[in-house]
């Protein structure tokens, strides 16, 4: 905890803590669905991968804090990005009745500390920052690398008008899946949900980051949650393309996304019609990446405002480099980046 002499102490949070760290959570301007514990028990059961949250408290409030997942390898303790948990930076507390300054030095300070408690628990660690918070400078000068990440944010309304922003390429697909009487499903097999999404990075030549049977697996268990909004395309009693998204207060997110490519605006004309139903109940849908150009071209369509993040992570000594620089080699390959 902090202390009279405003010195910042972070530490590993236990359960107890985890009902203060998810309303420390729905109050932070980065805090979103996927940093809350209930996510987070999730994607571990998931991926098989234990998370740990490191948090400072002031007054017996928490300030700041990351929640992150951890792992070995090659003998060493590393955290390093997850699927499905996009913005893996830190976050702050609300700002209270200060000058800019003030809130700009607080959280510089914060940042300072957190690189330092990291640098001391982990040989390696990387982490994706929401686009509300891009002052890393902190971060910059203490020798992270800092990488670009973008994401495309559209605001909705409930009277259609983020339709103005569709590109005619958009309007002129979905005109066509009309005509042919594509029909929207609500019931959706997760196996079939894993299929479409392995099928849909094949098309584009990228090996899927997440196997066909973990996607199936993760549909399943969020498919009965409130916040969950699954639907698929139906053309000609053949389910063409699918898609999950996550609702959580104002905010939706393109979750997982798939298709058989059998019929190329099938994706876009279900996107539309998932956009039409969320605008009566969101203000803001969030395309959660928009980083390979293939899969950034469509979501462009869409008219969303481009948002850019920043992924960083320290640079470890050898061998661990070296090791890590291979990988990322043959994600990179993988990816067809």
């Amino acid at each position: 905890m902090q202390n009279s002499s405003n010195e910042i102490h972070f530490e590993f949070l236990n359960e107890n803590d985890y009902p203060l760290w998810d309303s420390f959570v729905e109050s932070s301007p980065q805090g979103t669905f996927f940093n809350g514990t209930r996510w987070a028990k999730l994607l571990s059961k998931i991926f098989g991968r234990p998370f740990r949250i490191i948090a400072a408290k002031n007054n017996g409030q928490i300030s700041t804090g990351m929640l992150l997942f951890e792992h070995s390898r090659f003998g060493y303790r590393l955290s390093t990005n997850m699927p499905f948990y996009p913005y893996s930076g830190p976050l702050f507390a609300v700002p209270g009745d200060e000058k800019r300054r003030k809130t700009i030095a607080r959280r510089m300070e914060n940042s300072e500390a957190l690189a330092t408690f990291l640098a001391a628990h982990f040989d390696f660690y990387q982490f994706r920052s929401h686009f509300s918070f891009t002052d890393l400078r902190a971060f910059q000068w203490t020798g992270h690398q800092l990488q670009p990440h973008y994401t495309y944010l559209l605001p909705l309304s409930g009277d259609g008008g983020h339709e103005a922003n569709f590109s005619q390429s958009v309007r002129r697909k979905y005109r066509k899946l009309q005509e042919q009487g594509a029909q929207i499903i609500t019931s959706v097999d997760p196996d079939t949900i894993g299929k479409l999404y392995g099928l849909s990075y094949s098309y584009h030549g990228i090996s899927p980051p997440v196997s066909e049977k973990k996607i199936g697996a993760l549909v399943r268990e969020i498919s009965g949650w409130p916040e969950t909004f699954i639907r698929a395309v139906e053309i000609n009693n053949s389910i063409k393309a699918c898609r999950v998204i996550i609702t959580s207060g104002a905010s939706a997110f393109d979750c997982i996304a798939g298709s058989d490519h059998s019929d190329a605006d099938a994706s876009t004309w279900l996107l539309v019609r998932m956009l039409e139903e969320l605008s009566g109940k969101c203000t803001k849908f969030d395309f959660l990446g928009a980083g390979h150009p293939q899969i950034e071209q469509f979501k462009r369509g869409f008219g969303g405002e481009l948002k850019c993040g920043f992924e960083v992570e320290n640079i470890p000594g050898f061998p661990l480099n070296s090791l890590l620089m291979l990988q990322r080699y043959k994600t990179r390959k993988r990816r067809g980046l």
